[in-house]
């Protein structure tokens, strides 16, 4: 019995033997599995320097990408902030730049109207029917010579059908009052008669049969065109009353 336990406590101590110098194995491989981590972890730019434990790659790289997307929205951040904080002075700014001297228009040009002496009718009653004319596309020397020819230039002129300056007719009265237009009174009379000589020169661009529609009416002058007429007495006169009031006006602004 004692021989057969030598060659057993033999065994035993050889296995002994093996499993510690297998754990000695194991431990020097762990060893050196560490000493090569600690070796390259100060090369990775996401690790941190100090007496803290070094972060795991990962979550270095994470860092990094957390810095960069917070680094990227900062530019526009401040130029949107830019724009809401004075867009109405950048826009004045970019169009005072950009608009020369030159291409800047110029202040409308305000009308001067003039009184005549020689005009038989009240300064003020002129500044009026300047006014209409320029209003409404008509010759001043024109309306001039419609009311010379129509009331000799009298406000009040009443014949029982027409009334006033430009003989306007009762028939005519409401319309002109629904734009506006008041033919009794003298400013009001002047600027019917002007608008109403306005539409006839546009109808027919032709002074003597916008003339002869004002003074019988468009229904009986086209009678008269009809007829083979295209000017009557009335046309007539009042065409050279006008050339006369227009050599007025131009030796008058000449002097």
């Amino acid at each position: 019995m004692q021989n057969d336990a030598k060659p057993r406590r033999a065994f035993g101590t050889a296995l002994i033997l093996w499993l510690v110098g297998y754990v000695l194995v194991i431990a020097l491989a762990v060893a050196l599995a560490i000493n090569s981590e600690d070796t390259e972890a100060p090369d990775n730019p996401g690790m941190t320097s100090g007496p803290e434990a070094p972060q795991p790659a990962e979550t270095a790289s994470w860092e990094i990408q957390a810095d960069k997307k917070a680094e990227v929205p900062a530019a526009p951040a401040e130029e949107q902030k830019t724009v809401e904080i004075a867009p109405t002075t950048a826009q004045w700014e970019i169009r005072a730049e950009i608009a020369p001297e030159a291409d800047t228009p110029a202040a409308p040009e305000t009308l001067e109207y003039a009184v005549y002496d020689d005009i038989p009718l009240d300064g003020k009653l002129q500044l009026v029917m300047q006014e209409a004319c320029e209003k409404y596309g008509v010759p001043f020397e024109l309306a001039l010579a419609v009311a010379e020819a129509e009331s000799t230039f009298d406000p009040e002129a009443d014949n029982g059908l027409c009334l006033g300056l430009m003989q306007i007719n009762r028939v005519n009265f409401d319309w002109l009052r629904d734009l506006g237009i008041d033919p009794e009174t003298p400013e009001g009379n002047i600027e019917a008669g002007v608008y109403i000589l306005s539409g006839h020169l546009k109808d027919y661009e032709d002074w003597n049969l916008a003339l002869m529609a004002y003074n019988c009416g468009a229904a009986s002058a086209r009678r008269q065109w009809s007829d083979g007429y295209t000017s009557s007495r009335y046309s007539r006169s009042v065409v050279a009353h006008a050339q006369s009031w227009s050599a007025v006006i131009r030796n008058t602004k000449s002097s």
